[in-house]
């Protein structure tokens, strides 16, 4: 029933309409605001206290609710996810109500204890981020001395406690200014440390959604051709760790030099995907341009529904919204442009193929 829905939502979308009949195929839910890195690349770590977050058994109900209305992924995601007490709880229940699962974090709260308790909670797959091949550049950009330890040990630790391969361990690497002649050098290290795969998005600069990188992180264009080669680099050498099309990956110079451009793909955002802040806003996207409503005032699923929820997703067709790159909204973007006419045989590509069952399982 859940895969008939989806396939008339993913038709619907295809022939223009931005009216779903079902709720998103995944959902993110940033669980806590609480942060122990001190990234360079965002100001949420700046938040020195909690807040009035999702309880417990708000969580609870969150995920019941999105079950029923069809989600098939849930991504945890903050802040740092670890740092919040139920996350264990919340990610046990979320696979007892059939939705596949992701996390994504710095690696700093995996210890031993930690990584039993995320391998026993059934998570499908991990997030890790790793900024640099060595620890001068990682440790730079995370803004904590030794991170780039904690990381490589986090990596370990999981592979050890892990339970019949799960979770999936992914390498999560924000390009900048100062690790883009080291993004070989990030994947050596991954296929070194056998890591499951790698994920790779561009820098980039939203103050509403808190991310507010240093200035002298920010790509230009006096990079751009070194980037380039190097993302042509990556995607023939490591292209079986690499799930995301390289259609993604050779549009970052696009981001950087004419990011108006990309309104060439229309946008997923509040159809496909959707993100719940900590205190209840459901937002369209991580840019949170935009709110749908809040999960303290109204169901999910009256908020799914709503007029300002299609009035929004209207603006969204009409490119009324932010241009981002972000791996969990863009790859989307340009999957469900193959459904044009002229572009239908990119459907048949295996890379493809393997995309759509990746972002269904993480």
């Amino acid at each position: 029933m859940r895969l008939i829905e989806h396939l008339h939502n993913f038709a619907r979308f295809a022939t223009g309409g931005y009216v779903p009949v079902t709720g998103p195929l995944k959902a993110a839910w940033e669980v806590t605001e609480l942060c122990n890195s001190r990234c360079l690349t965002c100001d949420r770590w700046r938040v020195k206290e909690e807040g009035d977050v999702l309880s417990h058994q708000e969580g609870m109900d969150l995920i019941r609710q999105l079950a029923a209305e069809n989600v098939v992924n849930l991504s945890f995601t903050g802040g740092e996810p670890l740092l919040r007490p139920d996350i264990f709880d919340l990610i046990s229940y979320a696979k007892e109500m059939n939705l596949t699962t992701s996390l994504s974090c710095s690696g700093h709260s995996i210890h031993t204890k930690n990584a039993e308790k995320i391998c026993r909670s059934g998570l499908d797959l991990i997030y890790i981020s790793l900024d640099g091949a060595s620890p001068e550049k990682h440790d730079y950009t995370r803004g904590i001395s030794g991170s780039f330890r904690r990381t490589m040990d986090a990596i370990r630790l999981l592979q050890e406690k892990r339970i019949d391969s799960k979770p999936r361990i992914f390498i999560n690497t924000t390009v900048n200014s100062r690790n883009v002649s080291d993004l070989i050098g990030i994947a050596d290290v991954c296929a070194k440390k056998e890591a499951d795969g790698m994920t790779i998005q561009p820098i980039q600069h939203f103050s509403e959604a808190k991310f507010n990188p240093k200035q002298n992180l920010l790509l230009t264009s006096e990079v751009n051709d070194l980037m380039s080669s190097n993302l042509q680099v990556l995607t023939k050498k490591y292209s079986r760790m690499l799930p995301i099309m390289n259609e993604y990956f050779y549009n970052f110079e696009t981001f950087v030099k004419n990011p108006v451009m990309l309104y060439k793909y229309r946008c997923v955002a509040a159809y496909f995907s959707m993100v719940i802040g900590s205190k209840g806003k459901v937002f369209p996207c991580p840019v949170e341009f935009a709110s749908l409503g809040n999960l303290r005032e109204k169901s999910f699923k009256d908020i799914w529904y709503s007029k300002e929820a299609n009035d929004l997703r209207k603006k969204i067709k009409n490119s009324e919204h932010p241009i981002c790159w972000f791996n969990c909204v863009a790859p989307m973007n340009i999957l469900l442009s193959y459904f044009h006419p002229l572009r239908f045989h990119k459907l048949l590509n295996p890379r493809l193929l393997s995309h759509v069952i990746y972002k269904t399982n993480g």
